[in-house]
């Protein structure tokens, strides 16, 4: 319950986004590119793939909840292995905000 607390409440996430932030440079779009990279983080969630999961993720990630709680991709892909299937489950992301400095984007 805490991962899907979590997803939906999410206020701050710091995502060390090498590959997501070159493609970025190249297009000058970051956020579709995020956008695309959050579609394939709910695909891989959906279907409890660790290996899609940490695909996604950029190798340092490090989350940040909303009580200031910090997780890094092995604890947040055990949790969410841990989840209960639910086929009437939906979610969605929207960024609200995104700012980018060097390797860092705050969400």
């Amino acid at each position: 319950m805490r991962v899907e607390k979590f997803l939906l409440s999410m206020s701050v996430l710091f995502f060390v986004a090498g590959p997501a932030m070159s493609q970025a440079s190249a297009d000058g779009n970051f956020r579709a590119v995020l956008q695309s990279r959050y579609a394939a983080m709910k695909a891989a969630m959906a279907a409890r793939d660790a290996n899609a999961i940490a695909s996604v993720l950029a190798p340092n990630f490090v989350s940040i909840d909303t009580s200031g709680n910090r997780e890094n991709a092995a604890k947040m892909i055990a949790e969410v292995k841990a989840l209960p299937q639910d086929p009437h489950k939906t979610g969605v992301t929207t960024l609200v905000s995104v700012w980018v400095k060097q390797n860092t984007a705050i969400i």
